[in-house]
C-alpha cells in the first residue's frame, strides 16, 4: 500500500501513484490512484521463484500538487522469500 498526504499530513484522494517493481517478481500494478483515505492498494504477480522482492514508488501527481520525493517516508520496500 502507498498512502499520500499532502504537506499538512492530510490524505490526498484521486492521487495517480507510479511504480515499479524488481527482483524475483518483476511484474504487477504499477498504476494506481488514490482512494478517499488517501491509500493507493498495489498487486504483485505471483511465482514460485524465492529470491528479493523490491517495490518503489516512481512518481505521484495530484492536482494543485507537486510531488517531493525527497519527503517521502519510504520509496521503496523489499522482502526476501
Amino acid at each position: 500500500r502507498v498512502n499520500v498526504v499532502d504537506d499538512l499530513g492530510r490524505p490526498v484522494a484521486g492521487a495517480a501513484v507510479a511504480s515499479a517493481w524488481s527482483g524475483a517478481i518483476s511484474t504487477g500494478d504499477t498504476a494506481r490512484t488514490t482512494d478517499s483515505t488517501g491509500t493507493a492498494t498495489f498487486y504483485s504477480s505471483r511465482t514460485r521463484t524465492t529470491g528479493t522482492v523490491q517495490f518503489c514508488v516512481a512518481n505521484v501527481s495530484a492536482a494543485g500538487l507537486a510531488y517531493q520525493p525527497g519527503a517521502n517516508v519510504e520509496q521503496c520496500d523489499a522482502i526476501t522469500k
